[in-house]
């Protein structure tokens, strides 16, 4: 189905009543030309603080939005609601701690137009704190969706070959299509508290093997607020563990993706050849202190692949299999 050319700038939230005033305002002040039609929509994710309300107490009357509850708790299900409910075709993602520029949505409008090969779309994105990060946060800021996402305003399909979620573009009508053949996310997100993530990384290799191309421009900005308690090393090495988790399934969409047949014992020792360095290093460190180093952070991020691995493994071929069926059922329909 063709949608009308427009933007529909989608914020999912789950108990984001103390993060939305801020994020709301910046959308509030964005400048659109008046040829641009455009949209918020904010799905509350069966938030309990009142975020619903919040919500609409913060938008601008000059804004065209709709605040809609989607009670089954996370992420994926929130954003799949928020694609459900757009008017327009191009779908712009940003989480209830992204400020984004003023220029947010006739940027979008004006890639996509400018690129009609490109299916998504992202940008830069820098930290905004309340108070002073650790010395070690600039090392791992690319962990928590900070930084640049390519070397320079142009076409990064193939290197870094991925997109983060926030601020997460794309083209509804390809997303409809690649459901309509058969894409059924593995990975399905945030789900309340729990740090799980990795379902828009997914969505972008989807987008690569249906032949669409991933844009990153300089001119698409945002600030991503970070507070305190996300500070913590433990909730780094949770990060990391949940990136495990989700990195044991994107080996199977890069099998695919560089035209390689997937056996089982390749798939395994890919893996576990992978984690055995940081084995020996953790072995050989057990009583050292451990904050701000990244090896301890790889160290958990192996060893949670490989768990994650083990326990997919009765399933990885139909897994395969599946991804293969939809990319062929894609380009199929595409033709």
């Amino acid at each position: 189905m063709k949608y009308p050319d427009g933007v529909s700038l989608i914020i999912c939230t789950y108990n984001g009543a103390k993060r939305l005033p801020d994020t709301i305002g910046y959308v509030n002040r964005q400048i659109v030309d008046a040829d641009i039609p455009w949209e918020l929509l904010i799905i509350d994710n069966a938030s309990t603080d009142g975020s619903s309300d919040i919500a609409m107490q913060t938008c601008s009357s000059e804004v065209p939005h709709k605040v809609i509850l989607e009670p089954e708790k996370g992420l994926i299900h929130a954003r799949h609601r928020g694609i459900q409910e757009a008017t327009f075709e191009y779908i712009s993602f940003i989480d209830d701690d992204n400020w984004i520029d003023p220029n947010w949505i006739r940027n979008i409008y004006t890639i996509f137009k400018t690129h009609p090969k490109a299916g998504m779309c992202g940008g830069i994105s820098t930290g905004a704190f309340s108070t002073q990060p650790p010395e070690w946060f600039k090392a791992f800021q690319g962990s928590y969706a900070i930084g640049r996402q390519g070397d320079k305003t142009g076409d990064i399909t193939e290197k870094p070959g991925q997109l983060w979620g926030a601020g997460l573009s794309f083209r509804k009508s390809a997303f409809e299509t690649l459901v309509e053949s058969g894409f059924n996310s593995i990975l399905t997100g945030r789900k309340g508290d729990k740090l799980l993530a990795g379902e828009d990384t997914e969505l972008t290799f989807a987008f690569r093997l249906a032949g669409w191309r991933l844009w990153y421009s300089e001119d698409l900005t945002l600030q991503h607020f970070i507070p305190p308690e996300r500070f913590k090393w433990e909730y780094v090495r949770k990060m990391y563990k949940g990136f495990g988790y989700s990195h044991a399934i994107f080996e199977i969409y890069k099998f695919i993706l560089f035209n390689r047949r997937l056996c089982l014992l390749s798939y395994i020792l890919k893996i576990y050849f992978g984690f055995l360095p940081f084995f020996i290093w953790k072995m050989l460190h057990l009583k050292k202190s451990y904050e701000g180093n990244k090896m301890e952070l790889l160290y958990h991020f192996h060893l949670s692949k490989l768990l994650k691995a083990l326990e997919l493994l009765p399933q990885v071929i139909r897994m395969y299999k599946q991804i293969e069926s939809f990319r062929d059922n894609y380009l199929k329909a595409a033709h």
